[in-house]
């Protein structure tokens, strides 16, 4: 990733980035000049011990954040995830090597038995499941699960999360 912030691409800003540039623009354009010639934001720096520029640095992501948070709520989405990263990285790495999808489920118990799923590319079953009250229903959702679903779920999962940090 480029650095210098001369040649940094826009497709690179995370939507965290643009809206903290947003509010570092409203914060700076409010910021009142002392009539000794000073700033609130230097003086405000200058009480915490840290450079101008950090007081904007600070509280422009805090405001980003903010941003994020209220989106996240108003287009009902989460703000805390029961996934992690990491178990995201372990599911997509898990998928090398399982049959390839599409899988279906015809709806067929064997036998009075249990359920077959197959996978439609080599017309073969890939998993078998014992008869059970929810045979029927269990055999249907771990066919819509197959490895292409996944791995498109949770790359674009991944790519949002990006987004919005």
């Amino acid at each position: 990733m480029n650095n210098d912030p001369e040649k940094i691409e826009a497709s690179s800003m995370s939507m965290r980035d643009v809206f903290a540039s947003r509010a570092m623009t409203g914060l700076v354009s409010g910021i009142a000049m002392a009539p000794n010639g000073t700033s609130e934001l230097a003086d405000l720096a200058e009480k915490r011990g840290i450079a101008p520029h950090e007081v904007v640095d600070v509280s422009a992501y805090r405001y980003a954040d903010a941003m994020l948070k209220a989106r996240m709520s108003t287009i009902g989405g989460e703000v805390e995830t029961k996934v992690s990263d990491e178990q995201l990285a372990k599911m997509l790495a898990g998928l090398d090597g399982v049959t390839p999808g599409p899988w279906t489920f015809d709806g067929s118990i064997y036998n009075d038995m249990g359920a077959g799923i197959r996978a439609i590319p080599s017309d073969r079953d890939i998993a078998q499941l014992w008869k059970s009250g929810t045979v029927a229903i269990d055999a249907a959702h771990i066919a819509r699960c197959d490895p292409d679903t996944l791995r498109s779920l949770i790359v674009e999962l991944q790519a949002r999360r990006s987004d919005t940090r």
